[in-house]
């Protein structure tokens, strides 16, 4: 086994050899069939080898992964080794080739006398980095990336990046257009490319720019509809065109729907709700306000902290209250201003005219509040049968989630364990859910599952948007 792990070590250390997996195959197939070396023994040294060094190109990874079945067998690595750490082997197992760094564009004789896997690091952090936002975070890299002198496409895609940041997006697209027509075959069909070309057009200021911008996040939502950041920059450009609405309900809808505490979408949202407010509250004062708008207005007041102006306009326009969105507004102002039994007249009223899973919510709050138990607990059971997608799906897990409180609040803990069970399967990011099960488990006295629920929720902001 010695004898393995020490020619492991040598493909390892042999860059050149080490990003060809052809060579990986080679030596499994060797040493695991004709040398009969024991699969979990050498699964364990590989490991523990990797624990270490773990530079690989997908690929390698895909194969370690089909010939050990790591991603199977993940939950019970897990009690061997640090958890992080096998999340990341089945992240790069499950990885898109095309988002990993092209190992065999390096120059092999040009570049190998140089710490390419500092390098590659280095690369890989500008680019998360500029993923969350963090440009200050990016730069921080540069300068000891370009000392390595090394004209890698995937460092010049993340640097034309930089450079549409920092207000240079001329120089950045024209830093594109040079990787596109030199690595023209390994970029034409790589979606992280077009990614990339489509965050440098977002950053121009000219229309045609941001709508062919929107065309190519588009087409990036296409083939991946769960890529957050394609997310993020259609949204952005939707803002920056100037269409705000559409801006607003896309971050409700795709984004915040499926992570309800996204910082940067949460920010966006309190940012446009700002512009629209302003937009609305002019159309209102010029008399030109549809009765849409002036509950939209009313929503935009709520959304940034203004519920006495919200609650004065709803008020001020009674021949409003035909519409459940009115209800609804004024039944969360009453909630907030912790009167139950004004907050429970009018969600009935938005439900009576037109049910939705969050006046049922708005409902069972007051309840609990008002300390009806009982006839919170019917209304969940009547709430929970509504069909939800999209951000009603945050609502529906949080009147389940209530459930869970209720039964809590009635000592029942096992029954709150099952209706949080209820809740995490209908909605598993949002905040109130671990904070609701740490509660539960301490007092069942599961002490470190409960810690572990409290840690998880310290990662989440516990923040509803209007929908």
């Amino acid at each position: 086994m010695n004898n393995f792990i020490e020619k492991i070590e040598a493909l390892y250390n042999d860059f050149a050899r080490r990003i060809d997996v052809s060579n990986w195959e080679e030596l499994l197939d060797t040493e695991l069939n004709m040398n009969l070396v024991a699969v979990d023994e050498s699964s364990e040294q590989i490991l523990e080898f990797l624990m270490k060094q773990n530079n690989l190109p997908i690929e390698v990874w895909q194969l370690l992964d089909r010939m050990f079945e790591w991603t199977f067998n993940q939950e019970e690595l897990k009690g061997s080794y640090p958890p992080a750490f096998i999340d990341f082997i089945v992240m790069q197992a499950g990885a898109e080739i095309d988002n990993d760094i092209r190992f065999h564009l390096f120059d092999m004789d040009r570049d190998m006398g140089k710490n390419l896997d500092r390098f590659i690091w280095l690369v890989r952090e500008v680019a998360r980095y500029l993923d969350y936002r963090s440009l200050q975070g990016a730069e921080s890299f540069l300068e000891e990336l370009e000392n390595f002198s090394i004209d890698h496409p995937d460092y010049l895609m993340e640097k034309a990046r930089i450079l549409a940041i920092e207000g240079n997006p001329d120089e950045g697209l024209e830093l594109l257009n040079y990787v596109f027509d030199t690595y023209t075959e390994d970029y034409e069909t790589s979606a992280y490319f077009k990614f990339v070309h489509a965050f440098v057009l977002a950053t121009f200021d000219e229309k045609d720019k941001l709508e062919e911008a929107i065309l190519l996040f588009e087409e990036l939502l296409e083939l991946n509809p769960s890529n957050v950041t394609s997310k993020d920059g259609l949204a952005d450009c939707y803002e920056k065109n100037g269409d705000l609405d559409k801006a607003y309900q896309f971050t409700m809808d795709h984004i915040l729907a499926d992570v309800p505490s996204d910082n940067y979408a949460l920010q966006r949202i309190y940012a446009l709700s700002q512009k629209l407010l302003i937009i609305y509250q002019e159309k209102y004062e010029l008399g030109e306000a549809s009765e849409e708008d002036i509950l939209e207005l009313a929503k935009y007041y709520r959304q940034v902290g203004k519920s006495e102006e919200a609650f004065e306009l709803l008020q001020d326009n009674p021949q409003l209250d035909y519409s459940h969105k009115y209800h609804r507004m004024l039944a969360n102002i009453y909630a907030v201003w912790r009167d139950a039994e004004n907050a429970i007249n009018h969600a009935n009223q938005s439900i009576k005219i037109q049910p939705s899973i969050f006046a049922y919510d708005t409902l069972v709050q007051a309840l609990i509040a008002a300390r009806r138990f009982k006839e919170a607990l019917e209304v969940i059971n009547a709430g929970a049968k509504l069909p939800s997608e999209g951000y009603d799906q945050v609502g529906k897990a949080l009147l389940l989630d209530a459930r869970a409180r209720i039964f809590y609040r009635m000592k029942e803990y096992d029954d709150a364990l099952a209706a949080s069970d209820d809740a995490f399967n209908t909605h598993d990011k949002v905040v109130h859910l671990y904070n609701t099960r740490a509660e539960i488990l301490t007092r069942m006295n599961h002490l470190q599952e409960a810690m572990d629920h409290a840690i998880k929720s310290q990662n989440l902001l516990p923040y509803s948007p209007t929908p």
